[in-house]
């Protein structure tokens, strides 16, 4: 196995990942009212798209086999109903964003406190600094699955920084660690 390889491409992976994240910040800070209905067209389009394919796929059953495709109309209806309400009650389902990125970050933290152990036990002198990163990571994350802000448009601003902060904090981690692991290469033998 290539492990020299494997890293490259992992490396590559996590700074793509920490680059996607700064730029999904950017918009959600710059532009949060716009993001926050573009999400909700989105995932009330999906849905209804969807609950409209499963009551295609239930016209289209015939007498073959009735009992796989029973459940396909009424999940269809279901779900062009819920499509509807997401988007015609914006303001009602933009309160569910922060949660859902608050979550992500939490898991994006505890990521950061594994990785801040795996560097200790790698002997890397500034560990202490990714476990401070991550924990910073998780309380934004803890911030925003509670959210305490009035406004879904503030929320999503925050969630922006957020975004930022943990693309490059996850960025800073990457070159910190990265770093030490070459210097560990180097000094092994062949």
């Amino acid at each position: 196995m290539d492990f020299k390889g494997l890293f490259v491409r992992l490396r590559k992976a996590w700074l793509f990942s920490s680059l996607l994240s700064i730029v999904l910040g950017l918009v959600l800070l710059l532009f949060p009212s716009i993001t926050i209905q573009v999400v909700c067209y989105l995932l009330g389009g999906l849905a209804m798209i969807y609950g409209i394919g499963r009551i295609i796929r239930y016209a289209r059953q015939g007498d073959a086999y009735p009992e796989l495709f029973r459940g396909d109309l009424m999940i269809g209806l279901f779900l062009i109903a819920i499509g509807i309400f997401i988007v015609f009650r914006i303001e009602f389902v933009a309160g569910f964003i922060p949660v859902i990125f608050g979550i992500a970050l939490l898991a994006s933290g505890i990521g950061g406190v594994q990785r801040a152990m795996d560097a200790k036990r790698a002997g890397y002198e500034r560990w202490l600094l990714l476990l401070a990163l991550a924990a910073l990571t998780i309380a934004l994350g803890l911030v925003l699955a509670l959210n305490p802000f009035a406004s879904a448009q503030v929320a999503v601003a925050v969630i922006g920084a957020s975004l930022i902060y943990d693309g490059i904090t996850d960025m800073l981690t990457i070159l910190l660690v990265g770093k030490r692991i070459d210097e560990w290469k180097k000094n092994m033998r062949p």
